[in-house]
């Protein structure tokens, strides 16, 4: 079979935060430039992200990027030319809610994903401390309620959780078993909010 080059491809799926943003939240000048020739050479960049729409909309404007977003980690999908929403899945309010009991159980605490498209906001709550660097990083856009099991009445679009390595490989098991084929589980290195 023969391998394809990069001169065949038709679309370019990138990550953002670690691959062309770095610990520093800044994009390197050589990244931006081959993002720059990507773009001009009429293949389509696929942003691919666990960041909400209105976050991930703020470097798509930047760059001035067309093309599609693949967001909160799979919940959505938006194509930038347009700013439509093509396609959303959101989780189940009651299993939701179950996997933030969970996380509970695990002393983590919960950081729910909306869909809304202009407020960059995250919902949690109280009720377990939070991982200090993503609170102190995203003070601006996160709503405390009292408990997200019962105060919080919309499906999300994803749901996370931030700790060392060790709790977020236990709390991604127990959701893995809890949720077997309801929800995506993912564990990921926490590295940027240390």
């Amino acid at each position: 079979m023969k391998e394809p080059k990069l001169r065949d491809c038709k679309a370019l799926f990138l990550d953002i935060d670690g691959t062309i943003v770095g610990a520093s939240g800044e994009m390197s000048a050589k990244v931006k430039t081959a993002l720059e020739k990507t773009i001009h050479s009429g293949r389509i960049i696929v942003l691919a992200t666990g960041r909400s729409l209105a976050h991930t909309r703020k470097l798509v404007e930047e760059l001035a990027i067309g093309g599609y977003g693949i967001l909160l980690n799979g919940g959505m999908i938006v194509d930038w030319d347009t700013g439509e929403i093509v396609r959303s899945c959101l989780i189940d309010l009651i299993e939701a809610q179950n996997a933030v009991r969970i996380c509970h159980e695990h002393d983590l605490a919960p950081v729910w994903f909306g869909m809304n498209e202009e407020v960059d906001s995250v919902w949690t709550d109280r009720k377990r401390m939070h991982w200090r660097k993503y609170e102190s990083d995203n003070a601006y856009r996160m709503i405390y309620l009292e408990d997200l099991t019962c105060s919080l009445q919309i499906e999300p679009a994803s749901l996370a959780a931030f700790g060392t390595e060790r709790e977020i490989k236990s709390l991604a098991d127990a959701w893995a078993t809890a949720f077997a084929d309801a929800m995506n589980v993912t564990a990921a290195p926490t590295d940027f909010y240390r």
